[in-house]
C-alpha cells in the first residue's frame, strides 16, 4: 500500500496542477475497481466450481453407499453359547451378497466357528461353507465363506467349544459385511 502511495505522490508532483491531480486520482480509482472486479469474478468462478464438484461427489458417494448398505444384511444379531455344551448354532439369516460373515465375540472363552449355508426353499441343516476358525474374544472378525457362490441364500453360525470351561461366550454377528475386519480363513 505504501509503495503505491509513493508512486501516486510522485505522479502528482510530476503533473503539478489540480485538474491533472483529479484526473490522475480518477484514473487510479477506475484501475483499482477493474482489478477488484477481475479478482472478484475469478473468486466467484472458483467458488462455484468447488460447490459443483462437492455436489457431484456428495451425490455420487451417497448413492453408491446407499446401494451397498441396502442390499446387504448387516444388522448385528446377538449370539450366546454356553460352553458346557459341545456345540450349538445360531438362527438362520438371509445372506444377500458374496461378502464375508461378520463375527464379534465380546466375552467368554474362544470358540470354533463354521459358516453353514442352505437354500431357504429346500430347508435342512445346511452344508459347511467355511473352514472351522477361531475368532478371538474382543476381535471383530470377517469369516471368508462360499455360501452365496454355492447358491445359498441363508447362513448360520455353528459354534463349538475348544475346551470345557462352563462359561458363556456371547457377541454379535451378521451374514453380510460392508467392511473387512480381521479376515479369518
Amino acid at each position: 500500500m505504501r509503495s503505491g502511495l509513493k508512486l501516486w505522490q510522485k505522479e502528482v508532483y510530476t503533473y503539478g496542477n489540480a485538474v491533472d491531480v483529479i484526473q490522475l486520482a480518477s484514473r487510479k480509482r477506475k484501475e483499482n475497481n477493474e482489478d477488484e472486479r477481475k479478482v472478484g469474478y475469478k473468486n466467484m468462478k472458483k467458488k462455484l466450481l468447488s460447490l459443483a464438484m462437492a455436489l457431484v461427489i456428495g451425490v455420487t458417494g451417497s448413492a453408491g453407499f446407499t446401494s451397498v448398505v441396502s442390499a446387504a444384511n448387516t444388522m448385528d444379531t446377538t449370539f450366546s453359547f454356553y460352553n458346557g455344551n459341545a456345540s450349538g448354532t445360531t438362527e438362520w439369516r438371509n445372506k444377500n451378497d458374496y461378502t464375508t460373515v461378520y463375527v464379534y465375540p465380546k466375552e467368554g472363552p474362544d470358540l470354533y466357528y463354521t459358516i453353514y449355508g442352505r437354500e431357504k426353499s429346500k430347508g435342512g441343516n445346511g452344508t459347511p461353507r467355511s473352514n472351522k476358525v477361531i475368532v478371538p474374544r474382543g476381535v471383530k472378525g470377517s469369516i471368508a465363506n462360499v455360501a452365496k457362490t454355492n447358491g445359498d441364500n441363508e447362513v448360520r453360525l455353528s459354534l463349538e467349544r475348544r475346551a470345557v470351561a462352563y462359561l458363556t461366550t456371547s457377541g454379535v454377528w451378521s451374514p453380510d459385511s460392508t467392511r473387512n475386519y480381521t479376515i479369518i480363513y
